[in-house]
């Protein structure tokens, strides 16, 4: 009898020994877990292909007419973001977001720029921002003419939408994406002055066609290259 409670203590002492060594343990790598699931805040194009559109040297210009009298109205909209992935010498994911209250008229008329930002046209104080999501973007018959197609949302309002742009690698690695946008307002709900939702307007009919000019540059990237002749393994 004694032997056998023996024998148990130095069970129950031998357990309270090894949960004594493995639990620190155990305890330390619970902590690196969490540690390093931790989300990492990335600074910009940390990866490779990954670019950043430059909102300071980019440019978004704007034209809209009046169809009775030809006259017509141009201007600019500063870029807020923009961002994709530059794969297989093509643009492979991306989107630009446009700020709508930097509408400015290339006049200088103040009046036409708070008419432009209020409810009448886009209503920038409800609507901030209009933004184009790259669904996909196909090589076009031209070498470095491509056919990009998307989502463009106005006044949050999203309608698919397929235009023709050409892209370059320019400088340090820079991309260059140059096309134009020409949207129809109405499908945006856009109404001032369009005869899509007025009769009887004259010469006072202003088109329902806007037209915007891209110029959009990336800041440099690093690119990724496929491997040399001499880097590929031979196949058997």
């Amino acid at each position: 009898m004694k032997n056998i409670i023996l024998s148990l203590l130095v069970i129950v002492l031998i357990g309270f020994a090894g949960y004594k060594a493995f639990s620190p343990k155990w305890s330390v790598s619970k902590e690196v877990e969490v540690a390093t699931t931790t989300p990492v805040v990335a600074t910009e194009q940390v990866e490779k292909d990954v670019f950043v559109i430059d909102i300071s040297t980019s440019t978004i210009t704007w034209k809209g007419a009046f169809v009775a009298g030809k006259k017509s109205e141009t201007g600019t909209i500063m870029l807020k973001s923009g961002k994709g992935k530059f794969e297989n010498a093509t643009i492979s994911t991306g989107e630009f977001v446009m700020d709508m209250t930097s509408i400015k008229d290339a006049g200088g008329s103040a009046q036409l720029e708070t008419h432009l930002k209020s409810d009448d046209f886009f209503n920038v104080e409800k609507f901030p921002e209009a933004k184009f999501e790259l669904l996909s973007f196909t090589p076009a018959k031209t070498a470095g003419e491509f056919v990009a197609k998307g989502k463009l949302t106005i006044r949050d309002v999203t309608k698919d939408f397929t235009f023709p742009v050409k892209l370059s690698v320019e400088g340090q690695n820079m991309l260059r994406v140059t096309g134009n946008i020409t949207f129809n307002r109405a499908d945006y709900n856009v109404k001032y002055g369009s005869s899509s939702f007025f009769k009887g307007l004259g010469d006072k009919v202003i088109s329902d066609k806007v037209e915007l000019t891209l110029n959009l540059v990336t800041k440099p990237i690093e690119i990724s290259q496929p491997p040399s002749s001499s880097q590929q393994q031979p196949t058997n």
